[in-house]
């Protein structure tokens, strides 16, 4: 027989992932998000970063299809990072964690060095932009979606310089 077990007595997150197209607005639109979490009951959210809103940090997308075609954004959603952690502070709402650009784990997956560094280097900015919200983590996918087969060590080596560099700063948890 079942036993019923009661919900987690721990705080309400939310990802920021889909609110907007949820709620009827668009999908990868942070204008859309932003208004949209204020009818949301969470605690806290997790912003996930999307790359169709940072442009001075996101690398070119590498989905299957032509994703810009399909996901044209109004000029309004596109910031730089720093406009973008101003606008989600001027949102009003707790950030508890960040979750890295859906790409990153294709990059850090890469036989090329310079697609790594440049996972790196967006792992960086995500780890900063978590660090100036206030947020205690960090989400990674680290492993490319696309590919035929599932190699981490390339990943891992990247994750952990990273985890080293930082020391893992104060409330950051290595991922």
């Amino acid at each position: 027989m079942a036993t019923r077990r009661d919900p987690p007595a721990g705080p309400v997150l939310c990802s920021t992932a889909t609110v907007a197209r949820g709620l009827g607005g668009r999908s990868h639109s942070l204008v859309d998000t932003l208004a949209a979490l204020g009818a949301i009951p969470a605690d806290a959210f997790e912003l996930v970063l999307l790359p169709e809103w940072a442009a001075d940090v996101s690398p070119p997308l590498v989905a299957p299809r032509t994703w810009a075609e399909d996901h044209q954004e109004p000029p309004e959603d596109r910031c730089s990072l720093a406009e973008l952690l101003t606008r989600v502070r001027s949102a009003g709402v707790a950030v508890t964690s960040v979750h890295a650009h859906r790409d990153l784990g294709v990059f850090l997956c890469s036989a090329d060095r310079a697609d790594r560094a440049g996972a790196a280097k967006l792992l960086a900015h995500t780890v900063d932009a978590a660090r100036a919200l206030g947020a205690t983590m960090v989400i990674v996918h680290g492993w490319d979606t696309y590919a035929e087969r599932l190699d981490l060590s390339r990943p891992l080596a990247v994750l952990e310089e990273a985890a080293g560099r930082r020391a893992a700063g104060p409330g950051m948890h290595s991922v």
